[in-house]
């Protein structure tokens, strides 16, 4: 079976079926049942590729301004130029016309400078998208990613009461960040960082985001560990475009080797998952194979660039993500008349095409082929594997300890796969009392006064039933 990958660890072997992504967790003291229990788990079923992408992404690049110097960003020529209200809104309303069976809009204002160098900007955003919410009946969600040194408790309180979600980019422990992320006199910024955010009134929302370059050997696991004391949600990712070779991939696959040991033996201590959820929780890179793995992911595209997300650029051109600002081989055309023409499935990089591990990580970053010529960094692709692998040794390890924890896993990835596709309950009821509460109302409602909404829907909904 030329399909099936086979991975033994201490006491139990994973098992990969490459053409429809199942996994299967099998005792070693079993292995010599291991045909029935691929029987009785389906292991072989055919199933179709996932493509479905309900949440359209709007993306406004709307500053290519910045108050740091960051040294991987990849916007190497900052300009003072910023995006007008008008032509947001225009985009706005162009991508939610053509995208009407969409089940929810986020609109990203995470670019290639800082937002809240625009800080009024983001509120006419915010009060527009809360006009929509209403108008379409659909949650159409500001969020953006800021690098945390405009970050006032006043700001924060502002965009808190506009239901923007917003997160801060802090590259873990104080060391390691101001290494990297510095102003322009060359000053690190952790500490003007912690201290705006502590001075946060709510935090419950807030998460980080770390971005690591493979080559400075960064701490991830203690940088993982410092995060998880002050944030609800984290993420780590590597550094777009950055090049591994033998050595870094040695290093940090070590780094993840540790995380994936230690969150083991937390939930076997604890027998709690927080520490897991926070990571799965946001867009983290590890967290991201931990979701695929749980959820036997089959999927045909890495992201959704091009299809279900698209940017506009200060120059008023359309591009198929907001690292693609300004790369005109990558524009789909202007505000006024831009056109989808990007390949929707797999990454076009022939070393991608027979690649096991291709329905897991959809291919490459097509940002990236286009720097690269079209190449793949063959040690970001062994890790990519790397991490997959580590997915299944955890899922593997928390289902053979706890079937009650495993399910209890099972539904938190659940609930953040559905986000995708807006909340169901609110759209129910929603549709059964228009013209007594907006969208926007009811969905206040059941976020600050939960058993209000639950009378509602028991009222509404279950006796009509």
């Amino acid at each position: 079976m030329n399909n099936i990958l086979e991975f033994n660890f201490d006491y139990y072997t994973m098992f990969y079926n490459t053409e429809n992504s199942k996994n299967l967790c099998i005792p070693n003291d079993y292995l010599y049942l291991k045909e029935q229990y691929f029987f009785q788990n389906n292991f072989f079923e055919k199933r179709e590729s996932n493509h479905l992408f309900p949440t359209i992404t709007i993306c406004l690049n709307i500053t290519s301004n910045c108050n740091l110097k960051c040294s991987y960003c990849f916007n190497k020529n900052k300009r003072n130029v910023s995006l007008k209200f008008n032509d947001a809104k225009i985009f706005i309303d162009k991508i939610i016309e053509n995208n009407k069976k969409a089940r929810r809009f986020v609109i990203d204002l995470s670019g290639s400078g800082e937002p809240l160098l625009e800080l009024n900007l983001i509120i006419s955003i915010a009060d527009y998208a809360l006009l929509l919410s209403d108008k379409l009946g659909k949650e159409v969600l500001v969020s953006f990613i800021c690098n945390g040194t405009l970050l006032s408790s006043e700001i924060a309180n502002i965009l808190q009461k506009k239901k923007v979600l917003f997160g801060i980019s802090l590259d873990g422990l104080k060391i390691f960040h101001d290494k990297r992320r510095v102003f322009c006199d060359g000053k690190g910024s952790f500490d003007k960082i912690m201290n705006n955010f502590q001075a946060i009134e709510n935090k419950m929302f807030i998460g980080a985001g770390m971005t690591f370059v493979p080559e400075d050997y960064p701490p991830i696991f203690d940088s993982y560990l410092f995060l998880n004391k002050y944030f609800e949600t984290f993420s780590c990712r590597v550094a777009r475009g950055e090049p591994f070779c033998k050595e870094t991939f040695t290093y940090v696959t070590n780094e993840y080797n540790k995380l994936c040991d230690y969150l083991i033996e937390i939930i076997h201590k604890e027998k709690s998952l927080t520490l897991l959820s926070k990571i799965i929780n946001g867009d983290d890179y590890f967290g991201r194979y931990i979701i695929k793995a749980i959820c036997d992911a089959n999927i045909d595209s890495r992201c959704d660039a091009g299809i279900a997300r698209f940017s506009l650029g200060s120059d008023k051109n359309v591009y198929i993500c907001s690292a693609s600002v300004e790369n005109e081989r990558l524009c789909l055309g202007n505000i006024e008349s831009f056109v989808n023409n990007m390949d929707k499935t797999f990454s076009s990089a022939a070393q991608c095409r027979n690649c096991s591990y291709l329905h897991i990580c959809g291919g490459e970053c097509k940002v990236i082929l286009d720097n690269n010529n079209g190449k793949v960094d063959k040690y970001m692709c062994l890790f990519k594997q790397h991490l997959f692998k580590l997915s299944l040794k955890l899922c593997g390890a928390i289902y053979l300890f706890s079937s009650s924890l495993y399910d209890e896993l099972v539904y938190i990835v659940e609930k953040i796969l559905n986000r995708a596709f807006g909340d169901e309950r609110l759209y129910t009821l929603f549709d059964s009392l228009k013209g007594i509460y907006s969208f926007t109302e009811l969905k206040e409602i059941k976020d600050t006064k939960p058993l209000m909404f639950e009378e509602l829907y028991k009222q509404y909904i279950f006796d009509v039933k």
